[in-house]
């Protein structure tokens, strides 16, 4: 089954509660430092739907990309020429942006656009005065995050116990 909420989520519980902490915070008006998250384990270990459900919990409308859509076919091709990226700037850009969150999967396959996108999302943060939860979900650690520095967290979802597997089964 597919958990509708957090309580439900099965494993790795002092992430999900760190993870919601720091929504949490950033929803209270406490944390406008560290408003990127980078949400990372191992293929099935629920990633996506702990990212989206805790959001949900905390009453932030999500809105969730796919890296493919910021990909770079070149170095030349711009990458405000993607449409999900001017959309992902236009959700964080927005004066009345409160309540709103942006997950942008599969990150570690952004290829070129990678760092572009990093530096322009600092910036942004850097400028603004509430903040959007950004949460980046890959499986691996991105060890050359060096431009979202200072404005992120990093949280690992292990691969479930045995005794995990068998209750979501």
């Amino acid at each position: 089954n597919i958990p509708t909420n957090t309580k439900d989520f099965i494993g790795n519980k002092d992430v999900v509660i760190s993870f919601k902490e720091w929504i949490k915070a950033i929803k209270d008006n406490k944390s406008f430092k560290h408003t990127v998250c980078f949400l990372t384990g191992s293929v099935g270990t629920g990633k996506s739907i702990l990212a989206k459900i805790a959001l949900q919990e905390e009453g932030f409308e999500v809105f969730s990309f796919l890296s493919t859509g910021l990909r770079m076919k070149n170095e030349r091709e711009l990458l405000y020429q993607t449409i999900s990226f001017r959309n992902v700037l236009a959700i964080i850009n927005k004066k009345k942006s409160f309540r709103k969150a942006v997950i942008i999967d599969d990150y570690e396959n952004m290829g070129l656009a990678k760092q572009e996108v990093f530096r322009k999302i600092k910036k942004i943060i850097k400028n603004k005065s509430n903040g959007i939860p950004i949460i980046f979900i890959g499986n691996k650690y991105f060890k050359s995050k060096k431009p979202l520095m200072g404005v992120s967290i990093y949280l690992r979802l292990e691969p479930r116990s045995n005794d995990d597997i068998k209750l979501i089964l």
